[in-house]
């Protein structure tokens, strides 16, 4: 992922669809996170994103991508819950396998959970964007995010798989009327 550490805060590049880093997102100790100043938001993804088996799960932040990876599993972090979806168009125009959005359990006082509306938002929209089928869920258990999930679980990407529970968004139908207008011969 290119993170770095200062001693005091983590860094983690941002980047956009082709590649390019675009943003530095620090993340402190205390669990602040923080732009460098001047730097744009992106997505969070080592040069590998795209290589190896199963589906690719995208995740909120770069802690939750490591956790992702650090249970051998392939990931691309999202800037925030509903951030990111032009970024995530331009990347994965050309990927062919599966792809599953991971939600947060951040229940907040008046009921709402802005991890999963971000989860089923994203979903919706690279389902509608990229004409495909796009699965979203929260993490297995009661875990508030994949990182979490990996602290209390290990590092078993195929348990964290299996403990799912997808839901699919399939694209619209999209109506192409007939372009042949050639008279009708009984």
């Amino acid at each position: 992922l290119g993170v770095g550490f200062s001693g005091s805060w983590w860094s983690f590049p941002e980047r956009d669809g082709a590649g390019k880093t675009i943003g530095i997102n620090r993340r402190f100790q205390n669990g602040d996170k923080r732009q460098v100043k001047g730097s744009s938001r992106g997505l969070t993804y080592a040069d590998d994103w795209n290589t190896g088996n199963g589906p690719l799960l995208l995740v909120e932040g770069g802690s939750d991508t490591a956790a992702i990876l650090t249970m051998g599993l392939s990931a691309v972090g999202r800037p925030s819950n509903m951030g990111g979806v032009a970024l995530l168009v331009e990347l994965l125009k050309d990927f062919d396998r599966d792809i599953i959005v991971i939600g947060e359990h951040d229940e907040k006082p008046d009921g709402s959970c802005p991890g999963q509306s971000g989860a089923i938002s994203t979903a919706t929209k690279l389902s509608e964007l990229l004409h495909r089928t796009i699965t979203w869920s929260m993490p297995p258990g009661d875990a508030k995010d994949s990182r979490s999930w990996l602290k209390s679980n290990g590092c078993d990407g195929q348990e964290f798989l299996a403990g799912l529970d997808l839901q699919v968004i399939e694209p619209p139908r999209v109506f192409i009327p007939p372009t042949d207008v050639r008279e009708i011969i009984e």
